[in-house]
């Protein structure tokens, strides 16, 4: 960890948060998450649920199932 000047704990906090995602065995969808930059489109936002996050996944594939049953 630097012990330097803000610009050096600024890169350093940059550094470790900043990750690349990488794949898991068995895994097929990399951590994304929804793209603000499309605007609110709540459809959207819930379909990228199954790419947010271990948590967000599981509440994504609810939600496939809930509109399987709709359906």
């Amino acid at each position: 960890m630097a012990e330097g000047g803000s610009d050096e704990v600024f890169l350093d906090a940059h550094e470790a948060c900043f990750v690349p995602s990488k794949g898991l065995a068995g895994s097929e969808e990399i951590v994304t998450g929804y793209d603000w930059s499309k605007g609110n489109d709540l459809t959207a936002i819930l379909n990228s649920y199954k790419s947010t996050g271990f948590q967000a996944t599981n509440f994504g594939l609810a939600v496939d199932v809930i509109n399987q049953m709709v359906k």
